[in-house]
């Protein structure tokens, strides 16, 4: 009995020895995740369904750091959110700027964005991505202490409804929202967000999929629910955050004349916290403007490269932070 009891206490140790050798590991590994540059894909399971999402860190990342995030997400396509990594190509601008970058996946690469309908997923109405989001908003803040007043969304397509979709059900949690070629959902139109909020969007008018004048959302023929048109999804915005409608109007200079696309940039509140700016791409198609790779033109159009999109969209985002103090609306 004697020899039994010492050789159990010695396993009990043991066992606790490794306990805590994880225990470190696992807070070493915490602290150092997705740093030095490096994509780390991770795994959170929320509502019963396994949900991934990839980060990265700028380099030299210290868990001290304070710092801003980039939320992005993917299209309706294929990409999931290592693929999305690699398309938006953050990199460059998150280690000049000193902010975080988390790409997340939806279920079978599609987003409800409140349409209620998507290219393989005839009904993903049961999804809930926007409670998703919001406890992945959390999950961020609370492992890579990144600053909660400075949380940016940005997405294309699908990915684009449903950032405008964040705006609207999360203006709680974020500072500004960027969509690129998506307009806000029908079905979303008589929302009203619980804030105001500083928004960027990126269209086209030649969108062959996301329609530029409003209507249904079209994919080889395929209507997957409706939108508004841009000038009432800017005109949402302005009304929920106080705006006249009296913008200030620009043109971008046509640095690739062979792309047969040209940019005006309308800025509503250009005093306010809280502005509203459209970049329209006259002639543009279903892309992500200054993005380089292969396209299929003759099923999404022309790709601008007279600006970046990515460029544009930290350059308006990182101006803001979001504010705390309750509004009257």
């Amino acid at each position: 009995m004697f020899q039994i009891s010492v050789l159990s206490k010695t396993v009990m140790v043991f066992l606790v020895i490794l306990i805590e050798i994880s225990t470190v590991h696992a807070q070493s590994k915490d602290a150092k995740d997705g740093a030095d540059g490096k994509y780390v894909d991770y795994t959170l399971q929320h509502d019963g369904l396994k949900r991934e999402y990839t980060i990265r860190t700028p380099t030299k990342f210290k868990p001290t750091e304070k710092l801003p995030v980039m939320f992005v997400l993917h299209g309706g396509g294929k990409d999931d959110g290592r693929a999305t990594a690699k398309r938006f190509n953050f990199e460059n601008l998150a280690d000049i700027n000193r902010f975080i970058v988390v790409y997340p996946s939806g279920i079978q690469a599609q987003w409800n964005d409140g349409r209620g309908r998507t290219f393989r997923r005839g009904r993903n109405s049961d999804v809930d991505d926007v409670s998703y989001l919001s406890t992945l908003i959390d999950l961020v803040i609370s492992r890579w202490h990144a600053d909660a007043s400075r949380i940016y969304f940005t997405g294309a397509s699908n990915g684009g409804m449903m950032t405008h979709r964040i705006g609207i059900e999360l203006t709680h949690k974020v500072a500004a929202i960027a969509p690129i070629i998506a307009n806000i959902p029908e079905r979303l139109s008589t929302l009203k967000p619980e804030k105001r909020l500083p928004v960027l969007i990126i269209n086209s008018t030649g969108d062959p999929l996301v329609p530029f004048q409003g209507g249904h959302v079209t994919v080889l023929g395929r209507k997957l629910g409706k939108v508004t048109s841009t000038n009432d999804s800017i005109k949402f915005w302005i009304q929920n955050n106080f705006l006249s409608s009296n913008p200030k109007l620009t043109q971008l200079e046509d640095i690739d004349p062979d792309d047969g696309c040209r940019v005006s940039v309308t800025k509503y509140g250009s005093d306010s916290n809280f502005p509203v700016v459209l970049y329209k791409v006259i002639g543009g198609g279903h892309t992500i403007p200054g993005m380089s790779g292969k396209t299929k033109k003759a099923i999404v159009g022309r790709t601008c490269m007279d600006f970046k999109a990515t460029e544009a969209v930290w350059d308006f985002c990182k101006n803001y932070r979001r504010t705390t103090t309750p509004e009257k609306k």
